[in-house]
């Protein structure tokens, strides 16, 4: 890769990693892309891995929206806090019951 493009205009809105399976160790790999000056607070990466890989919970600045299984790719989904689902509460047996 020729560094003189890489990061020349800042970060990048989306990044797509895609390691080959078994030559890559992904705690590795998302500790030097969350160090990177191409991924930035409101960057998206979307993470190809294997079934069985566990991927981290957050990037640097950015955290898991979801996994995602498409077939045998699996993909992680990285982005800015403010691109999470906000999840709707969940409702204690208690408060079903007193409705009833």
């Amino acid at each position: 890769m020729n560094s003189f493009y890489v990061g020349k205009d800042g970060p990048f809105n989306y990044i797509s990693v895609t390691p080959p399976y078994t030559e890559v160790d992904y705690a590795v790999l998302m500790d030097q892309v969350s160090k990177s000056s191409l991924v930035g607070e409101d960057t998206f990466i979307v993470v190809e891995y294997p079934l069985r890989t566990d991927m981290l919970d957050s990037c640097g600045c950015l955290v898991k929206i979801t996994d995602r299984r498409f077939g045998r790719t699996h993909l992680a989904i990285y982005g800015p806090k403010w691109a999470q689902k906000k999840r709707k509460p969940e409702k204690s047996i208690r408060a079903v019951a007193e409705k009833v």
